[in-house]
């Protein structure tokens, strides 16, 4: 049986949840709770508040959708290898296969191609390397979210998509020449799908906090509803029905049809095709149960505004409120709300904008983003004397960009702020393995143009630090020392290009070792470079920061160099010892 229930707190959601869990407990006590979920942020959530309302949280199983049809393929698909042929990883070098073999540079089938790829697979040594991996991500993307594309694609057809539709199809059909150990996963699906069996399915499985979903995802769930019991717990940010609700540019894209009267709530129609198609299908599906719970929308704040409007379809415009003309004959603009006491009242819209509940700030990196948070965050707890860390969320969509730079700005206490406790969810194996993430870092670095942002994160690892000798308390004055002297990309000038070093870490180092040699009350030039006087005292810290620099340095005119497979590993051996 499909059981769903909707509401557009998560907390509900959770409540429900826990509620099903512990009034209608599994048969066997020693069976697991399998529960699917979006992220691992996600699990960690239902966790705790299991923990919380029920004092324990135990024997629950988490999987993501994708983990959920990859182990039930393993038990019902038979021959289905460990590692798929059609896996992102493996595709990657069977792509680079090709775009070095020489029928790529001369087979007819491949004219479209090389036409389309070859100004980038020139632009570098490693253009190949790079542009097989974005292909095989893509691909893996299409296999997920464009199935169709697929079957077509390997049926020799083309679906009219754009000028870049026929090479990729092309570079498709080299991948699934039918010569592979397995199929990919759109036909791996269909054979899973005809042979589900309740036998190697649980008791009943909770589907928790989605918002949106494949589609190969959504006929799954539905075919374990009629072998067990499957109970769907949807983050639905609307009681109505948006299935329709588009935004102006895509009303626009009709032409001459266009109809800017049908858009929808901006905001909502954001949440794009995916989501819609998601709430699309559970509303058609066929439930047992359909439970929504929404609270009584509020709109004392500008916030509480927006999720009003959202839950009830409401556009924003639909709030203004003309006043009558004055005895100037001016008329003023307001938003009507409404008081705790469910009063309607007219406020001034830049009130309701600026009172602090939505706050919108632009960075110009993810370093400085996190500071700006860690402010935020700590004028919130000074406000809020009952709140503790554990009690706010902060979401991003990708965690990795920001991951090297989280300890260093909550993990510490600088400039009169106190460090704020944390954790984090959804981060790579490698960054749990400090030395497979230093290497993941370098080999990275080596093949940026060795921005600011690319360099300071390596020096967050301790052991990068232990090895040139530094400690973390060194980091905030390495950090002030790199924005004194004004670095911003390039390991010298022949980098950036230029016939000079401005504003490159060579440029950083001239200056730091002409401020050990020049005095203070001379000339504060040489050669056209400006002196750098620093802390005497901090000479050895500054030192090992410059053999840092030149280490990098080094790697990077040495690992630029061609060499066979067995001269790489020797490299990276090198390199972690």
């Amino acid at each position: 049986m499909f059981y769903l229930f909707q509401s557009d707190r998560l907390e509900s959601l959770a409540e429900m949840c826990a509620r099903i869990h512990q009034a209608s407990p599994l048969d066997s006590v020693l069976a697991q709770e399998e529960v699917v979920v979006q992220s691992q942020g996600m699990r960690r959530y239902l966790n705790v508040f299991f923990a919380r309302e029920l004092g324990v949280a135990a024997n629950l199983k988490f999987s993501l959708p994708a983990g959920l049809a990859w182990q039930l393929m393993r038990k019902l698909v038979p021959d289905v290898p460990p590692l798929s042929p059609f896996s992102p990883e493996v595709m990657r070098w069977r792509l680079l296969d090709l775009f070095r073999s020489e029928a790529f540079q001369t087979a007819p089938e491949y004219e479209n191609v090389r036409l389309k790829l070859e100004s980038y697979l020139h632009s570098s040594a490693s253009a190949d390397y790079q542009l097989a991996g974005q292909m095989a991500d893509i691909f893996d993307q299409y296999l997920v979210y464009r199935p169709d594309w697929i079957d077509a694609w390997q049926a020799g057809k083309l679906l009219g998509l754009g000028d870049d539709e026929d090479w990729q199809a092309r570079l498709w059909r080299y991948l699934d020449d039918g010569s592979q150990s397995a199929p990919h996963r759109v036909a791996l699906w269909e054979k899973l799908l005809a042979q589900l069996d309740k036998s190697v399915l649980p008791q009943r499985l909770f589907v928790f906090g989605i918002s949106t979903m494949a589609p190969m995802y959504l006929p799954l769930l539905y075919q374990i509803s009629k072998h067990c019991d499957v109970f769907v717990f949807a983050l639905n940010p609307s009681s109505q029905y948006w299935g329709e609700v588009i935004d102006e540019a895509q009303i626009l894209k009709r032409g001459d049809e266009a109809d800017l009267s049908q858009a929808g709530h901006p905001l909502l129609a954001s949440l794009g095709k995916q989501g819609r198609d998601f709430f699309d299908f559970l509303s058609e599906v066929e439930t047992k149960q359909d439970i929504q719970v929404y609270e009584e929308g509020k709109d004392d704040t500008l916030l509480h505004c927006l999720q009003n409007d959202i839950q009830n379809l409401i556009m924003p415009s639909e709030r203004l409120y003309q006043q009558e003309e004055g005895e100037a004959g001016a008329q003023s603009v307001l938003v009507q709300v409404h008081d705790a006491d469910g009063n309607p009242v007219y406020v001034e819209p830049d009130k309701l904008l600026n009172d602090g509940s939505v706050k919108i700030v632009a960075a110009h990196s993810p370093l400085r983003e996190l500071q700006i948070l860690k402010e935020e965050l700590s004028l919130v707890l000074q406000n809020n004397p009952d709140w503790q860390p554990h009690d706010i969320a902060v979401l991003t969509p990708n965690i990795e960009p920001y991951s090297p730079f989280i300890e260093a700005v909550f993990g510490q206490a600088q400039g009169g702020a106190q460090a704020l406790p944390y954790s984090v969810s959804d981060v790579k194996l490698s960054r749990r393995q400090p030395l497979l993430y230093a290497l993941e870092q370098t080999l990275d670095l080596l093949e940026s143009r060795f921005e600011v942002d690319k360099v300071l994160p390596l020096l967050e690892s301790g052991l990068v630090l232990r090895r040139f000798g530094l400690t973390a308390d060194d980091l905030p004055l390495l950090h002030d020392t790199i924005t004194e002297l004004n670095v911003h990309w390039g390991l010298d000038g022949t980098m950036r290009g230029a016939a000079d070093n401005l504003f490159t870490w060579q440029q950083a180092l001239e200056r730091i070792v002409l401020g050990w040699m020049l005095p203070d009350d001379g000339s504060p030039l040489w050669q056209n470079v400006s002196a750098w006087h620093g802390d005497v005292n901090r000479l050895d810290v500054f030192g090992r920061f410059v053999a840092f620099i030149r280490t990098l340095s080094r790697l990077a005119a040495e690992w630029r160099k061609p060499a066979a497979a067995e001269e790489w590993t020797e490299r990276c051996r090198d390199f972690v010892q």
